[in-house]
């Protein structure tokens, strides 16, 4: 069963209404823009988002304050939880604090969001990327629901999940088409009696929402942790097979083109011959010719051979013989592509193998770096880099560059990007009353060419200018931007020591 169910949701917030009610809310704060942190006098929790969907932590452990804090509802800071309520048949609850707000947790799939209410109306809210959420009100969020039965639901599952978001989809799965309305609430009502949580489609952590006896805040944080880790690896191994698979393929076309061209070269006639052939012909060919046909003095049999018409025939000559020269040379690149070709090749597959048959994360642990904690937070979206005393944000890609921008960047930060090529968006931050030094630039430079697709060129143009002047297009995907005031730097694409 979905975690963002009336049944589970209700559980949560009749839990949370005996441990929370008389508490003052000490701290609430985030160290990221997918995790927000609730510490009581008495007890903690934290919310994670992950890819919008909302999980609850309940394990009231202390959360420090990393250098991304930002404090989070400074109007409930202090205040007095009264109650904590639920909304019935609703993916909804709210805390109720003595100084007139509301703090509710809308479960709504991946548009989830914390929101702050006063006299019915939203105040504030941590996931600002969802602007539609300021204008819901009160009477929308907390709507007086009761579902009932109608045969024209059940049709299909899209038209059970239009009519009932709130249900699990087991219900639909329950019900035949025929069923009546009395087998609907008896089959709610058992909901309410036993429910389960599970991952991957698999029951867990099966728990009564009636009885007072299970400790639903407990169990609520090992699916949590169990989910989040079992989502994360399933997504890395399938990302590290789609990686593997692409190298594979490019490796393999490039072992068939230079294993051609080695044959090719290996079954050509010497340049060396072409030369001397050309010389025991000279008081036959005319100048300024592309092609000549003579004699081939090794098989005394006409040949014809391409010439530069530019040059004479002596120095035409010439340039075989030069080309014969390197010929050696040539074959044994070609060789040694083939060879290291096949090696990597064996390589690939390998890991591959190794990964396709991975059951957890530590297996896969060889060949990435570890995206979350044990916890099953997720960590931040950029690579990390520090030069000297500055630091140095990159995207990971179109997403993770519109994060970079929107949540990581301060208007004074420098914005670096690879000129009229595609790549990753990079920052510098920048101290305050200080003038940023040349050679932070140019590194900071250095990685944006690195992380685009001007890698290969020996120097490549970046662009750079303040983060102020850099603008999201209207209606564009994301990571597209209109930058103004913007210089130009010449670099070596490379990453930093």
């Amino acid at each position: 069963m979905h975690h963002h169910n009336c049944f589970i949701i209700s559980a949560i917030a009749r839990s949370l209404n005996e441990t929370l009610k008389g508490q003052y809310l000490e701290k609430c704060f985030s160290n990221s823009i997918d995790e927000i942190y609730f510490e009581f006098n008495h007890s903690s929790f934290r919310c994670v988002f992950y890819k919008g969907e909302l999980f609850f932590n309940f394990e009231n452990d202390i959360v420090g304050e990393n250098r991304l804090f930002k404090p989070q509802f400074k109007e409930i800071v202090n205040a007095l939880v009264l109650s904590v309520e639920i909304h019935p048949y609703e993916r909804s609850f709210h805390i109720e604090f003595d100084n007139g707000h509301q703090l509710a947790f809308k479960c709504f799939g991946r548009k989830s969001n914390v929101l702050l209410f006063s006299e019915d109306q939203v105040t504030d809210l941590f996931r600002k990327n969802i602007a539609t959420d300021l204008d819901l009100t009160w009477e929308q969020l907390v709507r007086p629901i009761q579902p009932v039965y109608e045969s024209a639901h059940f049709s299909n599952e899209a038209a059970f999940t239009n009519q009932y978001p709130y249900l699990p989809i087991e219900i639909f799965e329950s019900m035949k088409r025929d069923a009546s309305g009395e087998q609907f609430d008896s089959i709610i009502n058992n909901y309410h009696k036993a429910c389960y949580l599970a991952i991957d489609d698999k029951p867990m952590l099966t728990f009564n929402l009636e009885s007072k006896e299970n400790n639903v805040l407990n169990t609520v944080t090992e699916f949590t942790s169990a989910y989040l880790k079992s989502k994360i690896f399933s997504e890395q191994k399938t990302e590290l097979i789609q990686k593997f698979s692409a190298q594979l393929k490019e490796k393999e076309n490039y072992l068939k083109s230079n294993s051609a061209a080695l044959e090719k070269l290996q079954n050509t006639r010497k340049d060396e011959e072409i030369g001397n052939i050309i010389l025991a012909n000279l008081h036959t060919i005319k100048e300024g010719e592309k092609k000549i046909i003579v004699n081939d003095v090794y098989h005394n049999c006409p040949i014809e051979i391409k010439m530069d018409e530019k040059l004479s025939a002596m120095k035409n000559a010439d340039a075989y013989f030069k080309k014969d020269k390197a010929r050696p040379y040539i074959l044994k690149q070609l060789e040694l592509k083939v060879n290291n070709s096949v090696t990597e090749i064996e390589k690939l597959k390998d890991r591959l193998m190794i990964v396709e048959n991975a059951k957890q994360m530590r297996d896969l642990k060889a060949y990435t770096k570890s995206t979350t904690t044990d916890k099953g937070v997720v960590n931040l979206p950029y690579k990390y880099f520090k030069v000297d005393e500055y630091e140095i944000l990159v995207g990971k890609h179109a997403e993770s560059n519109e994060k970079l921008l929107n949540y990581f960047s301060d208007k004074d930060d420098v914005w670096l990007h690879a000129k009229d090529v595609g790549g990753s968006h990079v920052i510098i931050k920048i101290k305050k009353n200080k003038p940023l030094p040349d050679n932070i630039l140019e590194k900071a430079a250095s990685l944006a060419a690195y992380f685009s697709k001007s890698r290969q060129q020996d120097l490549a143009t970046v662009a750079y200018t303040f983060r102020k002047f850099v603008r999201k297009i209207k209606g564009a995907e994301k990571g597209k931007v209109t930058i103004s005031n913007e210089k130009t730097i010449l670099v070596k694409p490379g990453i930093p020591s």
